[in-house]
């Protein structure tokens, strides 16, 4: 997670270094979207290895 937001915090300058990206779709929904996404994936993920988690 940390190298995600460490990127993360990249796209701002990125997208003022390149502006036509911004026009090419919704950028912000579609970063709400992405961190929805890996949240989810890291829940389903913890929920599917909670005995392995807990019974190390």
């Amino acid at each position: 997670m940390r190298v995600f937001w460490k990127y993360g915090a990249f796209l701002p300058f990125i997208l003022s270094k390149f502006p036509f990206l911004s026009t090419l779709f919704p950028v912000r929904n579609a970063i709400k979207h992405l961190i929805r996404f890996i949240q989810l994936k890291i829940f389903i993920y913890a929920i599917k290895n909670i005995d392995n988690l807990f019974f190390v």
